[in-house]
């Protein structure tokens, strides 16, 4: 795995994000038809995206089974959905692409627990079928692997045109509670060896164009977002601020 996928961007309004995000200087693409949509989408020109995700769209059974911890028994997949319906952070979770996701989950299974694979589809705004597939490690500190997209992820390449010039995620920030040598080790284990660096008081993973910085804190979440090459003006500094996003 060589690349960030994508990142989800929690939301309980998605109409007004997408108007955030407008303003941001971000061209915005639906999930689907605007009245079925619960998230959206914007799409950079490193193969990277963010993903708004309107959780007061989600069923109040994924509430209430993420409170009772139900889920925990159940699947990591499926926990990890969950866990998005009762999160308080801006910033929902991660994933990295592989480019074999069968061959990445056969070695993965045999280091720690993971899903299975799960087959997925959605119908974007054209009515067109996009098929992909994923899984989730049980430790939701460490990113969900995606496949790729079929036939694609999106229309046309004007959507990866953004008026403040982004063209992709430079870097993800995540907090870690956990002992420090047991997120060391599962990171050794998803990626090469050559890709995690160990460093005072961080363990970087480097990626192709990007990279994950996991730093010890009081609680595992995705702490902040930073984009490359992003232009961006003294008045929406602060709409930057309110989605956990900084610029490089």
């Amino acid at each position: 795995m060589n690349r960030i996928d994508h990142v989800l961007i929690r939301t309980t309004n998605l109409k007004k994000a997408i108007s955030d995000f407008q303003e941001m200087g971000f061209t915005v693409c639906l999930g689907a038809k605007a009245h079925k949509a619960y998230n959206a989408m914007i799409y950079f020109e490193d193969e990277s995206f963010i993903e708004l995700v309107d959780v007061s769209r989600f069923p109040y059974i994924m509430q209430l089974l993420a409170k009772t911890h139900f889920m925990d028994f159940i699947s990591g997949f499926f926990n990890r959905i969950c866990s998005y319906s009762v999160s308080s952070e801006n910033i929902l979770d991660f994933a990295c692409y592989s480019d074999n996701i069968i061959a990445t989950h056969k070695k993965l299974k045999n280091e720690f627990k993971v899903s299975r694979i799960f087959s997925l589809k959605r119908h974007n705004e054209q009515l067109q079928t996009i098929h992909w597939r994923l899984f989730s490690p049980q430790n939701l500190n460490l990113p969900f692997i995606m496949s790729g997209y079929h036939p694609y992820k999106y229309v046309s390449k004007t959507v990866l045109l953004h008026t403040n010039q982004t063209k992709g995620i430079k870097r993800i920030d995540v907090g870690f509670s956990e002992n420090e040598n047991q997120i060391e080790v599962n990171l050794l284990k998803m990626f090469s060896p050559n890709q995690v660096l160990v460093e005072p008081n961080q363990i970087r993973v480097i990626l192709r164009q990007s990279e994950i910085r996991y730093q010890k804190a009081h609680k595992n979440a995705v702490s902040r977002i930073t984009l490359s090459n992003t232009i961006v003006s003294n008045k929406i500094q602060t709409l930057f601020a309110q989605y956990s996003l900084t610029i490089d």
